[in-house]
């Protein structure tokens, strides 16, 4: 069998096997086998975690674009007594964005994800005024659309990084 001896035990001042390590499927893999594989691994990670990465940023941005599509017009909420106002708040849905035309729900942009020892990416909003958004004045309530978006995507990108990874350790 390729001069590879079954059932050596031979254990070495750390308490790992020398000679044999046993996966999962019981097939035998020698040290240089597993160094070889970690490296493909390895090399195949930044690949895997990019692709997932890139479908978390999509879903944020699709999902910051859906919060920010409310719609009551600016006359609907004059009516309602302006329920973001920081005197009286009585919006039942802060994170929701109503009607401004479609320059804020147009402006939302993915910075893509960069390696640098670790992942790096985001979905923020060039409108001019979006910081007034996400802040709030001294007449309107911080509005968090920035906290909606992190809280919904989190178990579905953390699924995803785990699903990367395990693509990359099995190769596909």
């Amino acid at each position: 069998r390729n001069g590879r001896r079954r059932g050596f035990r031979a254990e070495t001042p750390d308490g790992l096997r020398a000679g044999l390590l046993r996966p999962r499927r019981g097939v035998d893999v020698t040290p240089a086998q597993f160094s070889r594989h970690m490296a493909k691994a390895a090399a195949a990670l930044p690949r895997t975690l990019a692709a997932a990465e890139g479908a978390s940023l999509k879903q944020a941005k699709a999902l910051a674009v859906t919060l920010s599509s409310g719609t009551l017009t600016r006359a609907e909420l004059r009516r309602r007594g302006h329920p973001y106002a920081v005197r009286n708040p009585t919006s039942p849905n802060p994170q929701v964005i109503n009607a401004q035309g479609s320059v804020f729900r147009n402006s939302f942009r993915i910075i893509p994800t960069t390696f640098s020892g670790r992942m790096v990416s985001s979905v923020i909003n060039v409108a001019d005024y979006s910081g007034y958004l996400a802040n709030g004045t001294r007449f309107m309530v911080k509005r968090p659309l920035p906290e909606a978006v992190q809280s919904a995507v989190r178990a579905p990108r953390l699924a995803r990084t785990f699903a990367a990874v395990e693509r990359a350790w099995l190769g596909r």
